[in-house]
């Protein structure tokens, strides 16, 4: 399934961060430029193909994780729902 297609079924009014596992390396990474983990987008956005994660439309979902973030403010938007896609 497409993240566009997941997005569509599963997602509504959400806010997503994209990550991807890194070749060679333990855990998951943020799928943008800059890797910030602070970097999300609403699920419209990634379905019609706009912002940051919007070139990600087409890739393939390889599953959603639940990460804890430490709540003492270091990370912006620890509510969003992370999906993981297969490559990057």
């Amino acid at each position: 399934m497409t993240l566009s297609e997941f997005l569509q079924q599963f997602c509504h009014n959400s806010i997503i961060r994209v990550l991807y596992k890194p070749e060679f390396e333990r855990g998951y990474a943020p799928a943008n430029k800059t890797h910030d983990w602070d970097v999300v987008a609403m699920d419209h956005e990634i379905i019609n193909g706009k912002g940051v994660y919007g070139a990600l439309k087409d890739m393939t979902v390889v599953k959603v994780i639940d990460l804890h973030f430490d709540v003492s403010g270091e990370i912006k938007y620890s509510h969003a729902i992370n999906i993981v896609i297969n490559g990057y």
